[in-house]
């Protein structure tokens, strides 16, 4: 990074929603919002773990990581269209 550039580089920072310690918005400055944290991705991956496990193995297997990963995306899509 250039020095120079020092002057244009402006600090981010995290913060819950709601919260503004000064009592009033600055000017240009952006909200970030996170959705909460999940399980259902790490289920979803689970689920293509099978699949691909499933390949080189049994189609069974197939099948079931097809399942987990339905199950996983439905309630991860529901997760996030709630909250």
């Amino acid at each position: 990074m250039n020095p120079a550039d020092s002057d244009r580089i402006e600090r981010v920072e995290m913060r819950p929603a709601g919260h503004n310690p000064s009592g009033g918005e600055r000017a240009g400055q952006v909200s970030l919002h996170l959705p909460s944290p999940s399980v259902w991705p790490v289920v979803v991956a689970a689920g293509l773990t099978l699949v691909m496990f499933g390949f080189i193995t049994h189609p069974g297997f197939v099948a079931m990581g097809i399942l987990l990963m339905i199950l996983g995306l439905g309630r991860w899509v529901g997760e996030l269209l709630r909250g």
